[in-house]
């Protein structure tokens, strides 16, 4: 399962496999961070919420991903921020026109 993946998708993998996390889903979120991380070219640790906010949005609108793409990709970053980087969680909200529009948490 571990490929090249950046420190922190790293450090969410061991969170998750501590927590008996499924291995489809230590899979599912860390290909979703380290797509992220690659598509803004830049280090998880230093994505704010409003540039996750934005990709996703982007995402819904330009590739029309599903809304459970879009709410795991909350949920990783959920864990990486509050779980590993020990920050406040800040609510990510999206709304879009686009015919799977969204709203996560």
């Amino acid at each position: 399962m571990r490929r090249n993946y950046s420190e922190q998708v790293r450090r969410l993998i061991d969170e998750m496999e501590l927590r008996n996390y499924s291995a489809n889903t230590i899979r599912t979120y860390s290909e979703l961070l380290s797509q992220i991380e690659e598509s803004l070219k830049i280090p998880l640790d230093k994505i704010t919420t409003e540039q996750l906010k934005n990709h996703l949005h982007r995402r819904i609108k330009e590739d029309n991903v599903s809304v459970a793409l879009v709410n795991q990709s909350i949920s990783a970053y959920k864990i990486l921020q509050v779980d590993i980087r020990k920050r406040d969680w800040e609510a990510v909200r999206i709304h879009s026109s686009a015919p799977n529009a969204t709203r996560a948490e």
